[in-house]
């Protein structure tokens, strides 16, 4: 008896980045950007490509600049509602150092079930609030 099969492996999912929107780890998001500070922070954000980009692996890179006198901070927003499950974030920077004026936010939002559910948010951030005698660890 002879048996034989094949599979047929998918396409990986795609990325890139189109205009204000960057497809990244098969979900659409979008780009924050403001010309006045908002939150959170408040901060002003930006859309740079420079700021804001997919290499040749599909990494996401996010980057906070200076540009005119101005600091900007970076954020991208699912266009998808996620739901319960798994998150799993991956940083590939040295999170422990980061400069004392930084934080870094991962984290989920629904702005449907903040006032019914008071489940909208998973909130991790990074930050040695301001203290530079202060050690990050996980």
């Amino acid at each position: 008896m002879i048996l034989s099969w094949s599979c047929e492996q998918s396409d990986p999912p795609d990325f890139r980045r189109v205009g204000d929107k960057v497809l990244f780890s098969g979900h659409e998001w979008n780009i924050k950007s403001s010309t006045s500070a908002v939150g959170p922070g408040p901060n002003f954000f930006s859309n740079a490509a420079e700021d804001i980009y997919l290499d040749e692996n599909g990494y996401l890179h996010m980057f906070i600049s200076e540009r005119d006198g101005q600091w900007y901070s970076t954020e991208i927003i699912s266009a998808d509602t996620m739901g319960y499950g798994t998150y799993k974030f991956t940083i590939e920077r040295d999170y422990v150092n980061i400069p004392e004026n930084i934080v870094v936010g991962l984290f989920t939002w629904d702005n449907n079930t903040f006032y019914e559910e008071a489940n909208s948010e998973i909130d991790m951030e990074l930050s040695k609030w301001g203290d530079a005698d202060k050690q990050n660890t996980l």
